[in-house]
This record gives C-alpha cells, structure tokens and sequence, in this order.
C-alpha cells in the first residue's frame, strides 16, 4: 500500500515537470499580471502597427497582381466591396478592421450553360492572402463559390521592456453568387453577402512579432458590409 502511494506520488511530480516544461497555451504572452493589467486598462492610442512586420505568405496563396487583370478580358470588373468589423481580444478590446476584396470574371466564361468560371480575387484594402486560392475555378452551372479573406497584423505596445508584439489573424469569407440570364447565357454578379469574420490573437513580449505560436480566438462584436464609396 506504501508502495503504491510512493508510485503515484512519483508520477504526480513527473507530470508536474513535464507541463512546466511544455510550451505556453494559447494567451500566455510572458507578462506579469501588472503588465497585462496595465495595457488591458491603457488606451489604444499606445498600441501602433510593427513597420516592420511582414506576413510570411505563400506565393500561390497571394491576391492577383494587376498583370493578371488585363481589363480588356474583364467581363465584370465592378465588385470592390468589403466589410467591417470590431473584436475584442484578450490584449486588446475594440479592433476595427476593414477588408476589401475585388472579384473579376474574364470574358472568356461566357460561352455555353454549363461554361467553367474562372474567378479572380484580388487585394483592395487589408488582403494578404487567400483560402484556398485567388483564382478559383467554379462549375459553369454552380450557384455561387466562397472564399475566405485573410489579413495578417502586427500590433505593438511600448510600455514593457521589451515592447509587447501581438500578431492577429482576421479571416473573412465572402460569397459570391452568379445570376444567369437566357440571352447569350451572361453571368452577372449578385450581391455580395460576407459572412461572420473570425480573429485570433498571440502575444509576446519580445524585439520581432511571435511566429509559430498558438493562437488565442477573439470574440467577434460587430461586423456588417462597408457601404459604397467608403
């Protein structure tokens, strides 16, 4: 009985080492209490963007460039929109955030009912890359396609030593719906309609923004679609 008390005894202390020595979880930035206390309870006008961060993204996953939106082959080039939306983090409360995308259609889809679309997504404000592709090809009779925005950003706060870096991730989907008519089987473009954005948050007090590292989900407090011309 001794024995099997010593055993579990033994074993606590081994698990006790073996979570002290494994990685921070998710919102385990490296500061005290007083330091999270005094940024959560600071204003936002101390936080500024990192000018030197910037976000590792795989080249197949990049918005289109200008070179790939020749307007001569655009059928429908007249679909900026975007949306807002505001989140509160465990670091920092009330980020606003806008994305903007562009959505182009070449001519070349037009021909035939069942005609492959070729979709081109590009960057319009706050796009760094796309999920899964920025050009995404949809079945000529499919009703709409969905595609997920991401914008990568780093925010820093001076008032620790080293400053605190956070990285936040802000994913936004849009659907895109197509309206066919029977004359000359034309695709228009119905109205956007994007869908409920997410972001995540992980921070670190350190010289470079955090890499690598797990990341805390944000609560999503407003979001909606950016009225034309803003």
């Amino acid at each position: 009985m001794h024995f099997t008390k010593f055993l579990l005894v033994v074993q606590a202390a081994a698990t006790a080492i073996a979570l002290a020595l494994e990685p921070r979880g998710p919102g385990d930035i490296q500061l005290t209490r007083e330091e999270h206390e005094a940024i959560f309870n600071g204003s936002p006008s101390d936080w500024t963007e990192d000018p030197n961060f910037k976000p590792d993204v795989p080249e197949q996953q990049r918005p289109a460039t200008a070179n790939d939106l020749s307007k001569r082959y655009i059928k429908a080039n007249d679909i900026n929109f975007g949306t807002r939306s505001v989140h509160d983090c465990r670091e920092r409360t009330g980020i606003q955030r806008d994305v903007k995308v562009r959505a182009d259609i070449p001519f070349e889809t037009d021909d035939g009912p069942n005609q492959v679309l070729r979709v081109t997504w590009s960057n319009a404000l706050n796009v760094d890359r796309f999920d899964p592709l920025p050009i995404v090809t949809v079945p000529g009779n499919a009703a709409s396609t969905t595609i997920t925005a991401i914008h990568d950003f780093c925010l820093m706060n001076p008032t620790t030593s080293p400053p605190t870096r956070c990285l936040y991730q802000l994913r936004q989907p849009f659907t895109l719906g197509f309206d066919r008519t029977r004359m000359h089987n034309n695709i228009y473009l119905t109205p956007p309609n994007p869908q409920r954005p997410t972001m995540h948050e992980v921070c670190i007090r350190a010289d470079e923004c955090p890499a690598g590292r797990v990341f805390l989900e944000c609560s999503t407090r407003t979001y909606g679609a950016i009225p034309r011309g803003e």
